[in-house]
């Protein structure tokens, strides 16, 4: 359900939590897969909960507030499992709507290697909260940047390796099925530049890479991290116009260049505030999924139990 009234809405769930809410910045084109799991910088190996506040900028001047809570809940001496449940206001000229965002679930299986390293694999799926086929109050159908939802259930896939604070990951993800859009830009009156056209949108997959390296110890008071963060959409997006006629959106594919960095500082061996910073440096020529940011800059609370 969408909201057209996300301030106060959004107070109130940050006053409830007693914090501020918050998810990984990843700069542009991340439709989940780049932090799933231990694609990340990696969640804690024991039971945690964290909660935080992302702040973006999208194209068109469009700004993003996302609100997190995740669990991290361990069994076993291998296993663990991450969800994340995610609420995001927009406020944009076409309108400004909230809503509840993408629930995340993940499985992490560490895998026993030598001494000094870690190889994690990850298996998870993403599950819409809707169809992506938000409308204004004028009754226009909003394109993709304008929905809380990308409307698709998603399979992810990674694996990572992590070695005296170096990290390696590659993940995949893949949409099964379509969204119900209803957004064509030549119905857009409003906005000066017309959104791509996502109708009944179908997006392609992305496969991602990460490489990246830790600045001190897990146990240090300050704690740095930086990494180089690939995203290649797999194929070109289609888009289906009124007389039912599926249309590729030329430039949809190719790749998307990030760079990310984060702040830790531990208060104690449970309780630490994470800053995160991404942005992009090489972007694809059309991103019609709405996943664009110029820049994502967010804060994490994190409590191990």
């Amino acid at each position: 359900m969408i909201n057209r009234h996300p301030l106060p809405t959004l107070a109130l769930a940050t006053l409830a939590f007693g914090f501020p809410l918050a998810s990984n910045a990843q700069g542009c084109s991340d439709a989940g897969v780049c932090t799933a799991g231990s694609l990340g910088h990696g969640p804690s190996e024991q039971a945690q909960w964290n909660l935080g506040l992302n702040y973006g900028v999208g194209e068109q001047g469009i700004l993003y507030l996302d609100a997190e809570l995740g669990v991290v809940l361990p069994w076993g001496d291998a296993n663990r499992f991450d969800l994340r449940l995610p609420f995001r206001s927009i406020f944009g000229d076409l309108d400004n709507v909230s809503g509840l965002a993408d629930v995340q679930a993940t499985w992490i299986r560490n895998w026993s290697v030598v001494e000094g390293s870690e190889l994690s694999s990850t298996l998870g799926i993403r599950i819409p909260t809707g169809d992506a086929n938000g409308s204004s109050e004028a009754g226009m159908a909003l394109p993709m940047p304008y929905q809380t939802t990308l409307g698709t259930v998603d399979l992810l896939l990674g694996a990572s390796y992590r070695r005296n604070n170096w990290l390696m990951s590659a993940g995949y993800q893949q949409p099964l099925t379509s969204n119900r859009n209803g957004y064509l830009a030549e119905n857009d009156s409003v906005s000066e530049t017309p959104f791509p056209s996502t109708r009944n949108f179908e997006r392609k997959g992305d496969v991602v890479a990460r490489f990246g390296r830790q600045f001190g110890q897990d146990k240090d008071r300050w704690v740095f991290s930086a990494s180089a963060l690939g995203i290649y959409h797999l194929g070109l997006d289609r888009y289906e116009s009124p007389e039912g006629e599926k249309i590729e959106i030329a430039g949809s594919d190719g790749l998307t260049l990030n760079l990310t960095g984060s702040v830790r500082r531990n208060f104690s061996e449970s309780q630490a505030l994470v800053l995160d910073l991404g942005f992009p440096l090489l972007v694809r020529e059309v991103r019609p999924d709405g996943l664009t940011r110029g820049f994502v800059l967010g804060l994490r609370w994190r409590q191990s139990l």
